[in-house]
């Protein structure tokens, strides 16, 4: 590829649907699902989730941020990826209405690092350098 590198979103086959609509309405009954939880029973889902994750530098978020978070995420796509010498352009998609998060890995050496950009709101299309 060059001193330009582009990388377009793919979406794993099992996770694709015929109807983007009917995709749309899953994700965002699971959203709802989130709030329905009750605060006992997330206690313990977030007690489980904790001890499993806690050796890999875990990044927490209130109860009522997830559900913002999910929507956000779920109103916006990542259409493509560019690196360029100045970082990583990235063309979004959708709406939000507030900021979100966006999560570049990349390598070093061995392993890897994360880095985490926050993509200011937007309506329809978006560009943002991170």
């Amino acid at each position: 590829m060059g001193k330009r590198q582009v990388a377009t979103q793919r979406v794993p086959h099992q996770m694709q649907a015929r109807d983007p609509a009917l995709r749309d309405q899953a994700a965002r009954h699971a959203s709802e699902r989130i709030n329905a939880i009750s605060p006992a029973d997330w206690e313990t889902v977030i007690e489980g989730i904790v001890r499993g994750v806690e050796d890999w530098e875990p990044q927490y978020t209130a109860r009522e941020q997830i559900s913002i978070i999910c929507r956000r995420l779920l109103d916006t796509r990542l259409v493509r990826a560019e690196l360029v010498e100045e970082g990583l352009l990235c063309d979004l998609v959708g709406a939000s209405d507030g900021p979100s998060p966006l999560t570049v890995w990349g390598n070093d050496g061995e392993g890897c690092y994360r880095r985490e950009a926050y993509i200011d709101p937007f309506q329809g299309l978006a560009q943002e350098l991170v």
